[in-house]
């Protein structure tokens, strides 16, 4: 292990505690010249440390930290082996993912990467919308792997990933009642704010569609901006949690990103299929509801009808105000008053 990834360890083992220079060199057997500079290293690759005189170095104390190690350890024999890539900030996880697998061919060696970020500079949503990801709030990753599905089945693994997050975060314990809902497609809510979004993507070869990576975008926001979301989100976006919850923040991200993998492998196990659709339906904030419906096509653009249910396949099954019923694969939908 390098000195920089050792040193980083034993402050994450002393999170909120200050360590010494002169403990960490006599644990590392290095000179203090050592440890000086693989924290500047550190810090230059945005980990953000503390340094003050006659105490030592800590990390900051409201960090989510990613132990890469950790995460892989606690999937063995739960999910297909996998790397993980881990940055203090990139443009998106989708593309960095997108990148490494135009650059290292991953495609043809079926290898299984995840990319997790403690920021997005230009996060991506569906249809081209941004999602915002500031440092210290959320947990933003990507998966990149390959599933032997054929294309038509993406819509269902997306589903997939919302139940596995959905799972993930009811699993967590702590003092606030977490009631976490699921909206169709993929959005998962907290109090009717989106707290978490999903972005799917494929790369498909033509010759035979079953050998396609598939990127699976992760968006949660764990904790709001300490000065508030942005004016066009604060109507519209929330938290998993509150700022003074008593979980130990410094595990948080890392049990989730366990929580949802672990998931996912069970979910797309097709013995595990009716209980996936149950908790989908079960925790669905629509069925039941009035709702209005934008297909993205430019006829009958906006339509008004009630969600009556959700098949097998994850479609969703609607009953217009005149009587006829229809079953959507795609669209958008928002719950409105009646």
């Amino acid at each position: 292990m390098k000195t920089k990834d050792a040193i980083k360890k034993i402050l994450n083992d002393n999170y909120g505690n200050f360590v010494s220079g002169e403990e960490i060199a006599s644990k590392l057997y290095v000179s203090r010249a050592a440890v000086w500079k693989a924290i500047k290293a550190l810090t230059d690759e945005g980990l953000q440390i503390e340094a003050v005189t006659n105490k030592g170095y800590r990390l900051k104390s409201d960090l989510l930290l990613t132990d890469c190690d950790r995460i892989m350890k606690k999937c063995e024999g739960y999910f297909p082996p996998f790397s993980v890539i881990h940055k203090p900030v990139v443009d998106s996880t989708n593309d960095e993912a997108l990148r490494i697998l135009k650059s290292s061919d991953l495609r043809k060696k079926g290898e299984n990467t995840l990319v997790i970020a403690d920021e997005q500079t230009k996060g991506r949503g569906r249809r081209g919308r941004s999602f915002y990801s500031p440092e210290g709030c959320g947990l933003y990753m990507t998966l990149l792997f390959h599933p032997r599905i054929d294309i038509n089945s993406l819509t269902t693994l997306t589903a997939l990933a919302a139940v596995s997050v959905f799972s993930a975060l009811s699993e967590i314990k702590c003092e606030n009642e977490l009631k976490p809902a699921i909206k169709w497609v993929n959005d998962i809510y907290v109090e009717d704010k989106k707290v978490a979004g999903i972005l799917s993507e494929a790369i498909v070869n033509m010759e035979d569609p079953t050998e396609t990576a598939v990127l699976i975008g992760f968006g949660i926001n764990l904790f709001s901006p300490k000065n508030g979301y942005p004016k066009s989100l604060k109507n519209i976006a929330g938290a998993v949690f509150d700022r003074a919850n008593p979980l130990s923040k410094v595990t948080l991200k890392d049990d989730l990103i366990v929580g949802i993998l672990k998931n996912l492998a069970k979910f797309m196990d097709p013995a595990n299929s009716d209980e996936a659709i149950g908790i989908y339906r079960d925790n669905s904030m629509l069925i039941g509801k009035y709702v209005k419906i934008n297909s993205f096509d430019n006829v009958d653009r906006d339509k008004y009808g009630y969600v009556t249910g959700i098949t097998d396949d994850y479609k969703l099954q609607i009953k217009y105000e005149t009587g006829e019923t229809d079953i959507l694969s795609s669209g958008e939908i928002s719950a409105v008053r009646y």
